[in-house]
């Protein structure tokens, strides 16, 4: 049966070391060829003999740790049983320099230390290169991403900058701020994204809903700047802004520019589809142009104009519950009212008097 034993862990490329006394192991199945080259070179083929003049620094580190687990459990009485312990992998080179790993387990069987140093395979060897392949192919992917995240945003960025030129080319044409401009845009991406809309989309109602009157650069200014009331023809042409804006922002491939487009062209629609340019109504609406229409009025009646003065809160929740189911969409109001907190934020951090 030992022969049979002795064959077994020769077969399993393993040795087994049982302890004799204070770092001092004896060998009690064959010794292989990397056993006497690799980790115990001092040691001839006639010794069975591992002690610390012989081994491995790794090895002989691993063999200190059992050592205190004697010293632990002799401290313990009745305890005839512990955990093994596990050396984890390492490497040492053989004569050849060449990279050889092992890993090493002791356990305790009927009082006595037992050490299993077992040498890798070359499955273990495949399996580590498989690692380090992916290992880098994980790294290369992430500079890759880091890559793609540096040139969105820089497009983005270019994007923006587009974006503020335009407001501020037709900001200057009637008596809209830029302070209005810029909180409907954040008005309309906390409703975006207590609606779930992605990331991108949120973002991208954030730059596009201060777009939705882009379209007056095109309206004369007898008309734009009339300060009293418009006739029915100035009306009309009034009620073009919202097609010139469409047009002018339409035609792209650019998700930021098609969005700023459909809320150019719908914002002026109403639920009930008494709303103009088309009449549209309910869900056929794009739910950024509804969104936009509820944010608009509301910072219109929240803010002093030359032709109005500033409405308080209560006033204007009264007013705009007044219109739920006819100007505005009672879903997004009721997502905009339970959201409110957010929206007066946006509304005091960003007054009048900045731009």
């Amino acid at each position: 049966m030992q022969d049979f034993l002795i064959a077994l862990y020769a077969g399993l490329d393993m040795v087994v070391l049982k302890r004799d006394s204070f770092k001092s192991y004896r060998r009690i199945t064959l010794a292989t060829d990397w056993y006497l080259n690799v980790l115990c070179s001092d040691e001839d083929a006639t010794s069975q003999v591992l002690d610390e003049d012989n081994s491995t620094p790794f090895l002989d580190n691993f063999l200190m740790e059992v050592e205190l687990s004697c010293v632990e459990l002799s401290h313990q009485e009745g305890e005839n049983f512990q955990n093994p312990l596990f050396s984890g992998i390492w490497a040492e080179n053989d004569s050849s320099d060449q990279a050889v790993f092992f890993e090493a387990e002791a356990q305790l069987y009927k009082n006595e230390w037992l050490i299993i140093i077992r040498k890798l395979d070359r499955q273990f060897h495949s399996y580590r290169e498989q690692l380090q392949i992916a290992r880098d192919n994980m790294l290369y992917n992430e500079r890759l991403e880091e890559e793609v995240r540096k040139r969105t945003a820089e497009v983005r960025n270019r994007e923006e900058e587009i974006i503020l030129r335009l407001l501020a080319a037709s900001g200057a044409r009637d008596d809209e701020t830029a302070a209005h401009i810029k909180r409907i845009g954040l008005y309309s991406a906390v409703i975006a994204e207590a609606l779930g809309w992605s990331k991108q989309a949120i973002d991208d109602i954030r730059l596009a809903a201060p777009m939705h009157d882009i379209g007056k650069i095109g309206i004369p200014d007898a008309v734009l700047l009339k300060p009293g009331k418009l006739d029915p023809d100035e009306w009309k042409i009034m009620q073009m802004h919202p097609v010139i804006g469409a047009k002018m922002l339409g035609d792209t491939k650019i998700p930021v520019l098609q969005m700023a487009a459909e809320i150019s062209l719908h914002h002026h629609e109403r639920y009930n589809g008494s709303g103009y340019p088309y009449g549209l109504k309910g869900d056929e609406i794009p739910a950024s142009a509804r969104i936009v229409s509820i944010v608009d009025v509301y910072d219109a009646l929240m803010h002093k104009r030359v032709y109005k003065k500033a409405f308080d809160e209560t006033a204007v929740n009264d007013m705009m519950r007044a219109e739920l189911g006819k100007h505005f969409d009672p879903y997004i109001y009721e997502v905009f009212h339970g959201c409110y907190d957010q929206i007066r934020e946006v509304c005091q951090k960003v007054p009048d008097n900045t731009s």
